[in-house]
């Protein structure tokens, strides 16, 4: 009997929950705290699939994170507006009022770079809007989509409120002694800047941009919307600049000395191919002018370092003539030091060419810097599919960046679900992802709007998935849409077109080289099949248009027929449906949930379906991933690794954040362009996975407050045991341990702790050790023996036999 319970975070996702009691229970004792663990009695075998990774393409995981790319934009198709939804380009205010005035300003050539706290009032010809009262409490979002992570936030200084536009993440927003990030990039630092007085008067000071020709926006979609009226108490007034027809692509922006003059433009003339029909246009009219790119908020440079340039062009006729020549450039982001460059001294011509080349650094060290392209000679230049790679995990060509994939590779994880959950999906069908989209030459990957918020160019497509999972030694887990998004949905009566697209990519992944599919896999380099055995069948699409069960089976059936072997995932208990080899459970709740269900799975129908817990977090209390989270979800992996013979995969979810855009919180990685910290919840999961056995063996907790949880597991090639211990109090406490039947041990005993001073403590990229796992070591010979548990901890004890 399963007892369905409710919906957990914002996912909307179904869980099973059991408060029943078995030999692996924290029991209420007023006697002293103790654990008892059976050696020679083997429950079962632990599953051998249990610890793995979800790889979900959110809060900008992949797309300057993971994969490699250090260009932002680097095809120019960058929408910044879903093209799916084809919302009107024209601002629509989000937040309080009834009434908007739009204001003119002057042209964004790209980044603001500079936010100048004015004191005093200005000169009167600055824009003055009253009606924004100084109470703001801290947060006014400023929702740029050419910007991920832009907010205006208030703040008191010296008696007067100022709106500065800072770059952090929403929970830092709410937050008024957040540190303000001043945002970076932009050529003329003076650009733009804001500035809310006390006197409830917001100014806007804008000076002349692209050669001082101050442009009016009030053309649809670049204009910048303000809500008059005095916001009721913890509202938000909220400006949003919506550019989908923007001069200068995100993340790009129009360079010069003071001699230079020129301008960029985006062009779908004489486009590059049919999936890249988007180019950037530099005109130079006075030598000295370019256009930059400033990377995924900042690229990083490492001293005595080569990365790898590529990129289109094609030049019109003034430039050929003039014998114009490129000069690539990795510099600092004011330009004022170039760390490395090179001339491309081949000629261009009107048709469009690939060009290639290494720009290796010297000694610098440098956490923030762009990439810029100028010319030696007046003309016109097009550029498209601009890319730079610094070296690669493994060196795979189009490959990942090599610190976060080695913290995943770390993990041992035995399987890695991709390309994710709700990104698989899409807010609507047109924007889903498709792998046949996201394979061959990175110029001929279209690239697609992300759900969450973002676009992404596919560059970490099919190929580079499977071949990192094959890389760090884990097993494929492929999820498939199965005609469902979040909005719109395919009956089941027109499903074949999506049917057979899940059977071109198991063809793919699984085919021989005498395959269709399988011949384009050893065409691009990989011969061999990767061996997808799990397939996913849709992401938490039960009860969506009353059309999962059946499109699931129609899946099911048609997959079956080819590929008999492949077990199928269904998205939750499907009654009368059949082919259904494991259940898939999200959990996302408080720390108590996870504590209080440790034993979820302990009457689970043995006879049925296994079970995949495929996300699983604390998400409430949980700062941006603290040890308290930590800790409860350890608790809750006991339960897993007991139940492991039912309970065949399980990870958390999400597994990276990048800092600016972390739209899911908590997550397992964060990073930014320079530096990494992995969350307590990580060093929770890689500590199960590289410390648990094979066999899974009776345990028993004694705990009179029930403040410990635990699970025991034998290396049977070892002959050890392997005994988790959570203590979830503050205090420490001396707990006996008894391996039954063992009263002679052979001594000296691993212990590994992860554990801090308070369950608020959590990592961040200035202090990126706080918590992170301790080992040591002790001796004993004799079984019982006492050992001190240390308070807020998570231990495992490594115990030959």
């Amino acid at each position: 009997v399963h007892l369905a319970f409710a919906i957990m975070g914002i996912r909307h996702v179904l869980c099973l929950f059991f408060s029943l009691l078995c030999l692996a229970s924290c029991l209420p004792s007023d006697a002293s705290s103790s654990i008892s663990v059976w050696p020679s009695k083997h429950l079962h075998q632990r599953s051998p699939l249990l610890f793995g990774a979800f790889f979900e393409e959110i809060n900008h995981a992949g797309v300057g994170g993971l994969y490699g790319e250090l260009i932002y934009n680097r095809a120019f198709e960058d929408p910044s507006t879903p093209l799916a939804t084809k919302a009107p380009s024209k601002m629509v205010s989000l937040s309080y009022g009834t009434s908007s005035q739009y204001l003119r300003h002057c042209n964004f050539v790209g980044f603001v770079s500079q936010i100048l706290d004015k004191q005093d009032d200005e000169d009167s010809s600055f824009i003055q809007h009253p009606g924004l009262a100084s109470n703001l409490n801290g947060y006014v979002s400023f929702e740029a989509p050419l910007w991920p992570n832009y907010f205006l936030v208030a703040s008191n200084q010296g008696g007067k409120s100022y709106l500065r536009l800072v770059q952090t993440d929403h929970s830092a927003a709410f937050n008024q002694s957040a540190t303000f990030r001043m945002v970076q990039g932009l050529a003329d630092p003076n650009a733009i800047s804001l500035q809310l007085y006390s006197n409830r008067s917001l100014y806007i000071y804008a000076s002349p941009v692209n050669n001082g020709q101050c442009q009016n926006l009030w053309d649809e979609g670049n204009t910048l919307s303000l809500l008059a009226g005095t916001p009721p108490s913890n509202s938000a007034a909220t400006f949003r600049l919506s550019s989908p027809n923007y001069a200068s692509p995100p993340s790009w922006f129009f360079i010069s000395d003071s001699a230079g003059r020129g301008n960029i433009t985006l062009d779908k003339t004489m486009p590059l191919n049919s999936a890249s029909n988007t180019s950037l246009r530099l005109d130079v009219s006075a030598v000295g002018a370019g256009v930059a790119n400033s990377g995924y908020w900042g690229i990083k440079l490492a001293p005595y370092t080569t990365y790898n340039v590529t990129f289109f062009a094609r030049a019109n006729p003034t430039f050929v003539n003039n014998k114009g020549a490129i000069i690539i450039s990795l510099e600092s982001m004011d330009g004022t030091q170039v760390y490395a460059t090179q001339k491309i001294s081949t000629a261009l011509t009107s048709s469009w060419a690939y060009y290639g080349l290494g720009l290796t650094t010297s000694n610098v060290q440098e956490s923030n810097a762009r990439f810029s392209i100028r010319t030696s000679a007046v003309g016109s230049v097009w550029f498209d599919v601009v890319s730079v790679f610094p070296p690669t995990y493994k060196g795979r060509a189009n490959g990942l960046r090599a610190d976060l994939a080695q913290r995943v590779a770390d993990m041992k994880p035995t399987f890695m679900r991709f390309p994710g959950g709700c990104y698989v999906e899409g807010d609507k069908l047109v924007d889903a992802f498709r792998w046949k989209n996201s394979i061959g030459p990175i110029s001929e990957r279209p690239g697609h709007w992300n759900l969450w918020g973002y676009w992404s160019e596919d560059g970490l497509g099919m190929l580079e998935y499977l071949t990192f999972i094959e890389d760090i030694g884990a097993s494929p887990v492929y999820v498939t849409n199965i005609g469902i998004s979040h909005t719109d949905y395919i009956p089941t009566a027109s499903l074949q077109p999506w049917i057979q697209d899940a059977l071109d990519a198991l063809q793919f992944a699984n085919g021989p080289a005498s395959t269709q599919w399988g011949a384009l896999r050893a065409k691009y380099g990989h011969p061999q099949p990767f061996n997808i055995s799990i397939i996913a069948l849709g992401n938490e699409d039960c009860g969506k248009f009353g059309v999962y069960n059946q499109n699931y089976e129609a899946f099911a059936t048609a997959i079956r027929k080819q590929y008999p072997n492949i077990l199928f995932i269904a998205n939750c208990e499907l009654s009368g449906v059949p082919m259904v080899d494991i259940f898939d459970y999200h959990i996302y709740s408080n720390d108590d949930w996870f504590y209080n269900n440790v034993h979820a799975f302990d009457k689970q129908d043995r006879n049925g379906a296994h079970v995949f817990v495929s996300e699983y977090a604390v998400t409430q209390g949980s700062g941006k991933g603290n040890l308290g989270a930590a800790l409860a979800e350890a608790a809750f992996t006991t339960g897993l690794v007991i139940n492991s013979d039912i309970v065949m995969l399980a990870s958390y979810a999400p597994l990276f954040t990048n800092v600016y855009d972390r739209t899911w919180n908590p997550d397992a990685i964060q990073f930014n362009s320079t530096a990494v910290a992995p969350t307590p919840s990580y060093w929770v999961q890689l500590l199960f996975s590289q410390h648990t056995g094979d066999v899974v063996v009776p345990v028993q907790v004694t705990s009179p407050n029930n403040t410990l949880f635990a699970c025991a597991t034998l290396y049977s090639r070892t002959n050890s045991i392997s005994l988790a211990v959570i203590n979830r109090a503050e205090a420490a406490v001396d707990v006996s341990f008894d391996l039954v039947d063992q009263n002679k041990l052979s001594g000296n005993v691993t212990v590994v702790t992860l554990s801090s001073g308070s369950l608020l403590d959590e990592n961040s990229l200035d202090l990126p050790n706080q918590v992170v796992p301790k080992t040591s070591s002790f001796k004993t010979q004799t079984s019982p023996f006492t050992y001190n548990i240390e308070g807020y901890s998570l231990t495992f004890m490594i115990i030959p036999l």
